[in-house]
């Protein structure tokens, strides 16, 4: 326990100086986000309507906070938004272009999306925690 304890604070330390730093550097496998449109976005599990024509801009620089109950479309809309999702209705258009015409690669290395699942090794806590 202790060595872990020592772990996430070298971490800590790690994270707050990466974080430091604003300039992030960008390849050729992603691309700078600077806007993401949604129009008339609708989605449904079976018959339940999760989405109906929703429309938004999330704008670079600014500080969006996504709110709900469970059950309500959090995680659906970043799996949309990530592409585990495909069967909706509407448009998703990041910096203009069709998320639909961005080279999956390029998206995953441009977006981070952590799922709220829980996935845990049939294995000790701290290697659950350490991703051994």
């Amino acid at each position: 326990m202790i060595f872990l304890i020592q772990n996430l604070v070298s971490y800590k330390e790690y994270i707050k100086e990466f974080f430091k730093n604003d300039k992030f550097e960008v390849n050729s496998n992603s691309i700078v986000i600077n806007e993401i449109t949604v129009k008339n976005l609708s989605f449904k599990y079976d018959d339940v309507e999760i989405f109906s024509n929703f429309n938004f801009k999330f704008i670079k620089g600014k500080k969006y906070a996504i709110v709900a109950p469970s059950g309500f479309g959090k995680s659906t809309f970043a799996k949309i938004l990530m592409k585990q999702i495909t069967d909706y209705g509407g448009t998703i258009l990041i910096n203009h272009e069709n998320l639909n015409k961005i080279e999956n690669y390029v998206l995953f290395n441009s977006i981070t999306f952590l799922d709220n699942s829980e996935n845990l090794f049939n294995d000790t806590v701290a290697n659950n925690i350490s991703l051994w």
